[in-house]
């Protein structure tokens, strides 16, 4: 595992930025690459242990009360909750979400609206709610005259005053869609994330003891058209700003032939780094 400093939000990432599936053509294949589900799997255990360890901090600034490790243990400390990721169901998710008839997903096109309603299911089956204030996970808005998606459910937290800090938890499921009669399904990039971040809300929500904090699992659209999807979350959000206190992003988790997993933007956050690097010593 490597950490990074940089610039950029807090988030897991894998792979060199390369993306993996531009064609269809080159859907098999990578699906085949797909097939033992271990490295993805892999990076999803890590990954929900992080959120977890991120939303039990004892309090505001602290170290973290729980840590990351490797295997379906997902975090390791005597009072943190057991996490395990199905395997299946992350090759489940990505096979769906990058299969033929969603022709890549691209935003504001009907098969993203497909795809959309696929995450809604399977969040609210998992015992997912949507946010305070919303009678649906499903946030649509305009994007250049047709209707674009996001998919949003939230997991509130058990302490009485940490419940009201929320942690973000996102990545994104649109792809680049159809061009020149040529469809890039977005496997890697990004139903891997996707299917990282649906089975880590799975996790959470059954885990005991419960979660401190609160936290949001956002499914952006439009981050292949310039972010507009988590801009407009973030310009109708269905909590407080001042009440988001950290946000994990989950992108491209299942390619990089180092067998590495990249966590950047550690330096956002103090207690980030402590949980990265102990999850680290345990993979």
């Amino acid at each position: 595992m490597r950490t990074e400093g940089g610039n950029r939000g807090g988030g897991v990432r894998s792979g060199k930025g390369v993306r993996s599936d531009r064609g269809d053509g080159e859907r098999v294949s990578w699906l085949r690459r797909f097939a033992n589900a271990f490295r993805v799997w892999t990076v999803a255990v890590v990954f929900a242990g992080i959120c977890a360890a991120a939303s039990g901090f004892a309090e505001s600034g602290a170290a973290p009360a729980c840590v990351p490790a490797a295997g379906r243990g997902g975090v390791a400390s005597k009072d943190a909750p057991e996490l395990c990721i199905d395997g299946a169901a992350l090759m489940r998710h990505v096979e769906t979400l990058a299969r033929p008839e969603l022709k890549g997903r691209d935003t504001g096109s009907p098969e993203e609206k497909v795809a959309a309603e696929y995450l809604a299911r399977e969040l609210t089956d998992a015992g997912l709610m949507p946010p305070p204030d919303w009678t649906s996970p499903i946030q649509p808005f305009d994007f250049k005259g047709s209707p674009a998606h996001n998919v949003v459910v939230c997991l509130r937290g058990d302490d009485p005053v940490l419940r009201e800090e929320w942690i973000v938890v996102g990545a994104h499921f649109d792809h680049l869609g159809e061009r020149k009669g040529q469809v890039y399904p977005g496997a890697d990039d990004n139903a891997s994330g996707v299917a990282g971040v649906i089975e880590t809300a799975r996790a959470l929500r059954k885990c005991a003891p419960p979660l401190k904090r609160s936290i949001l699992f956002c499914f952006f659209t439009g981050e292949e058209r310039g972010f507009v999807g988590s801009r407009h979350f973030l310009n109708t959000s269905p909590v407080p700003k001042s009440r988001i206190v950290a946000m994990l992003n989950a992108d491209m988790i299942s390619r990089d032939d180092t067998r590495t997993i990249h966590v950047v933007g550690t330096q956002t956050c103090d207690a980030f780094a402590a949980v990265v690097e102990a999850g680290a010593a345990r993979v």
